[in-house]
């Protein structure tokens, strides 16, 4: 059964931290956005690609720290989720329809965690909002799909290490082949 949670905290998660501090620091360095340049990669190589609509892409991240996570992003860059037209909210209701189905068929409908990182109010919060470069021009609001398909054991608790059995382009290939035939809009 579907179950949500919709939560907001006085202080910043440490991924969360950790992120955004990682997407300012890649900035400085590059003056680009750190998942700008993700998928741009992604979309060169083309091996963990699921989807590559109009305005979003769907892929199976480099790194992924489980069988089958996928991460879905605007193709433009933009810092806060809030900031969707009402065109892009339509493509992006196409977009997770067709991960979700494609999930469904290759995995047996399998319980997933859907987690959307925006860029957070920082007002009072010790990372500036003065601070260069500004939060909407280093990070981007993407959707992190994890879907319950491992459970974290003594390795996991004990190093924060994930072991994934399944290779994010094994994956990949496996959720491009589900639900053939679809036609996309977003």
């Amino acid at each position: 059964h579907p179950h949500s949670q919709v939560i907001a905290l006085p202080i910043l998660p440490k991924i969360l931290e950790i992120e955004l501090e990682s997407s300012r620091e890649h900035y400085r360095r590059t003056e680009r956005c750190l998942f700008c340049d993700i998928l741009r990669q992604e979309q060169d190589d083309r091996a963990r690609i699921v989807i590559d609509g109009r305005d979003f892409a769907v892929f199976a991240p480099y790194a992924s720290r489980s069988p089958y996570e996928l991460f879905l992003l605007p193709k433009v860059h933009q810092a806060d989720f809030t900031a969707l037209t009402d065109q892009e909210a339509d493509s992006l209701a196409a977009t997770v329809s067709e991960m979700v189905k494609r999930l469904k068929d290759c995995l047996d409908d399998p319980p997933f965690n859907f987690i959307i990182h925006s860029s957070p109010n920082l007002r009072g919060h010790s990372l500036l909002i003065s601070e260069l470069p500004s939060i909407t021009d280093c990070y981007h609001w993407h959707i992190e799909v994890i879907p319950r398909l491992s459970k974290s054991a003594g390795f996991e608790w004990g190093t924060g290490f994930h072991i994934n059995p399944t290779p994010p382009e094994e994956a990949a290939e496996n959720l491009r082949s589900a639900f053939a035939g679809t036609k996309r809009e977003g």
